[in-house]
């Protein structure tokens, strides 16, 4: 077993982690508005901005990652991103970071579903 490694994953039993635009239920209009309101990974953004305390970082682990794969399910139409998280640009090994986006009507809206952070 690896020391200093946890994986947390972060959802809700009902609802989503945000509602439409990446704001509400767990992020606060204010955090949504700083982040552009096209941007597809906006919920996921405001998400680790609201929580930056407890995360140990904010969006900066997503702007600056690589994205490994960003897929959109042909079954449900749910978009999975997994970035590859860096420190001082050299790739952290086994160390995703997953944003879940639940089916395409409501990925169009802007609704995250489930966030899955590999801390070291």
């Amino acid at each position: 077993m690896r020391q200093g490694r946890t994986t947390q994953c972060y959802w809700r039993r009902r609802n989503y982690l945000t509602g439409p635009g990446g704001a509400g239920v767990t992020v606060s209009e204010a955090t949504a508005q700083m982040f552009d309101p096209n941007d597809p990974n906006r919920p996921v953004k405001a998400f680790l901005q609201e929580y930056q305390t407890l995360f140990g970082f904010g969006p900066e682990a997503i702007t600056n990652a690589t994205v490994q794969h960003d897929d959109v399910s042909a079954g449900n139409g749910a978009r999975t991103v997994v970035w590859q998280q860096q420190v001082a640009g050299v790739p952290v090994f086994d160390a995703p970071l997953i944003g879940h986006y639940p089916m395409i009507f409501f990925l169009s809206q802007g609704f995250l579903c489930r966030v899955v952070v590999t801390r070291i």
